[in-house]
């Protein structure tokens, strides 16, 4: 991901900061789920589910407020 820093990467994984430090931490820690199980059927549609339920939350959570 070139529009991060290698010197921003560990900081974005805990803290991001901006739009593309967000995205990366997204990406990072799919990324690392996808390491740790193969890549199948299954593995994509737990990650997709996850992507959508957070959003879901999210929206919830502004509709809350």
């Amino acid at each position: 991901m070139p529009y991060i820093s290698a010197e921003r990467r560990p900081r974005a994984r805990v803290g991001p900061t901006s739009a593309g430090e967000l995205n990366f931490a997204f990406t990072d820690l799919i990324r690392f789920y996808i390491q740790s199980r193969h890549l199948d059927y299954q593995a994509i549609n737990d990650v997709v589910g996850a992507l959508e339920g957070a959003k879901a939350e999210f929206q919830q959570d502004l509709s809350d407020t």
